[in-house]
This record gives structure tokens, C-alpha cells and sequence, in this order.
């Protein structure tokens, strides 16, 4: 009964021994059998419009011989375009090309390369190709694909690689640019003479790298839509403004929200006898007045001819002297 109970025991250690072994041997997870792959480095960037960037195609090989081998290549020609494919180092110092085919009309490329002298494996991994880019000055922004359509290579025995496995890539194009402003101009200038159906015309010149999409007018602390005519050019038109100094600030942005801004600017309406404009009738005026004194003027009158005659004279000393040493701001 004994020798039974020790027989039992032992056959019982042995299945579970086997046992273990097996659920152990099932638990192993399965090793990858590796393949050739190619792919596009980086596989994603970010851009500005109108950047230049480049892409590789590069092949791990997966210890295989490569003597030579052949890609197609597309991306959106519609935001950019190819300015160059050189070849890369998969193929040796200076391998043999066909091609590259750029078609800038529907975005592709097709480019064959061959090693010069006979391939001993393993090859390294290389690059085969690598392509240069530049994105158009009004692209929109978004995320573009940049995909390897097909690729082939050849071994040692130049025999075709079966299995290649491709990863495309993608390049995102981000708008960070601010428009851009220019020939900020008020009609008339500064300091203007107080008319009540004076018409006073704001323009600024405002350009952007791929659209504007407001520009606004800061006048008083009170923001104007401004309109477009001439392409670039924004205005905005005020009728009778009050005399004083008025402050006016320029601001824009592109359809990305990118924003831009002038600096704070003064604009001057003031009464005929505030020669000088600087909101007091004083002996500044008076030495202006004295310094033109008889002269012949003409349309559009100078502020020292006061009343707008054509003469510098008395008229306008006495209308001055009505006036002085009165503050307007």
C-alpha cells in the first residue's frame, strides 16, 4: 500500500512538471518574423506656408542585400511642390539613377536607383531618396499626406525583395504669420481744420501671407470695420468730427486668428485760428501769422490764412485776436 501511494505520488509531480512546461511554453509570446520595411522621415513635421522642408525615404533592409530598387511618391500639388530628389545612401556612393519624374501638375514622383558592382549582404539600412519641398506662400492650413505608393527593391541575386512594408508620413501646415501693415495715411492730414461736412478717410495697406480676414479701426476707443477696395488697401471714412485730438489704432488678423497691430496714433481737428494745431490760440499762432504776413495763397487755403481769402493780411490777425489764448483740449 505504501509503495502504491509513493507510485501515485510521483507520477502525479511528473504530469504536473509536464504540465507547466507546456502552459509556460504556450504563454511565450510569439516572436515577429521581421520584414523589409520603407518609410518616410519624419514621419510627420509641422510647417509654415511658403517653408522649404525635406523628407527621407528610408529602407530598413532586414539584413537583406539591396542592389537596387524603384519608388513612386505622391503628395497635394495643390499646396506644394518638389524642388529637388536627390539620391540617398542605401545604394552606395554613387549609384546609377533613373530619373527622378516630378510631375508638378498631379503631385508625383517616380525615381529607380541601382547599385554599381555587385551587392554583398547584409545592407545596411539607408536612404534611398531624399525629397525636398516647399509649401506654397497661400497654402491652408491642415495636415497633408506624403505616401509612398509603391516600392520595390531587388537582393544580391537581384531577384525582387517580397513583403515590403511601408509607412507614409504627413506634414502639417501651420499659418503663425501676421499680416503685415503699411502707408498708414489720413486725408486730410493732421492737423485737419474743423469742418462739419469734412470728410476724413483712415486707409492703411495690410498684407498677409495667405488671407486677411478683419481689419478694424480703433478711433476713440471704438472699434470700425473697415472696408477693402484696391486689393490691400482697408479704409474707413468719418464726416464732421469734433474739434480735439483724437487717438486711432490699427488692428488686423489673417483667417488663422493671426494678429497685428499699429502703435497708438493722434489725429487733430482744430479751428482755423489754431494755426499750429497744439489746441491754444497763443503767440505761436501769432508768429506764424506774422511770418506769412501779405503772402498770396491758394487753394487749398494754408491754416494761416485764416479766413480762406487768398490774403494774408488784417482779416486774419483779427480773427486771430478774437480768439486768443483760448484752450480746446
Amino acid at each position: 500500500m505504501g509503495k502504491d501511494m509513493w507510485r501515485f505520488g510521483t507520477k502525479l509531480a511528473v504530469s504536473v512538471l509536464v504540465l507547466s512546461m507546456v502552459l509556460c511554453t504556450l504563454s511565450l509570446p510569439a516572436l515577429a518574423d521581421p520584414e523589409p520595411s520603407a518609410s518616410v522621415s519624419p514621419t510627420a513635421q509641422t510647417v509654415d506656408p511658403g517653408d522649404t522642408f525635406s523628407i527621407d525615404i528610408f529602407v530598413n533592409t532586414d539584413n537583406n542585400g539591396v542592389s537596387g530598387g524603384q519608388f513612386f511618391f505622391v503628395f497635394d500639388a495643390s499646396v506644394m511642390q518638389v524642388d529637388s530628389v536627390t539620391a540617398g545612401n542605401l545604394f552606395g556612393a554613387n549609384p546609377t539613377p533613373v530619373g527622378p519624374f516630378i510631375d508638378t501638375v498631379n503631385g508625383t514622383v517616380e525615381m529607380a536607383l541601382a547599385r554599381k558592382g555587385l551587392t554583398t549582404p547584409p545592407t545596411p539600412n539607408g536612404t534611398f531618396a531624399t525629397i525636398t519641398l516647399t509649401v506654397n506662400a497661400d497654402a491652408q492650413e491642415g495636415t497633408y499626406a506624403l505616401n509612398i505608393t509603391n516600392l520595390q527593391l531587388s537582393d544580391e541575386n537581384f531577384v525582387a525583395i517580397s513583403g515590403i512594408v511601408i509607412t507614409d508620413g504627413t506634414v502639417t501646415i501651420e499659418d503663425n504669420i501676421p499680416p503685415t501693415y503699411s502707408n498708414i495715411m489720413v486725408s486730410p492730414e493732421s492737423p485737419a481744420i474743423y469742418d462739419p461736412d469734412q470728410n476724413y478717410t483712415f486707409n492703411i495697406t495690410v498684407q498677409d501671407n495667405v488671407a486677411i480676414d478683419t481689419v478694424l479701426l480703433e478711433f476713440n476707443g471704438v472699434n470700425y470695420t473697415a472696408y477693402a477696395y484696391n486689393n490691400s488697401v482697408f479704409s474707413y471714412q468719418f464726416t464732421g468730427l469734433a474739434v480735439g485730438q483724437h487717438t486711432y489704432r490699427w488692428y488686423m488678423n489673417d483667417i488663422s486668428d493671426n494678429w497685428n497691430s499699429t502703435l497708438s496714433q493722434n489725429y487733430i481737428v482744430t479751428y482755423r485760428w489754431d494755426i499750429n494745431g497744439d489746441g491754444t490760440v497763443n503767440f505761436i499762432d501769432l508768429t506764424i501769422l506774422s511770418a506769412h504776413w501779405l503772402e498770396a495763397t491758394t487753394p487749398p487755403y494754408p491754416a494761416y490764412d485764416i479766413n480762406g481769402d487768398g490774403t494774408v493780411n488784417f482779416i486774419d490777425l483779427t480773427i486771430l485776436s478774437a480768439h486768443w489764448l483760448e484752450i480746446y483740449w
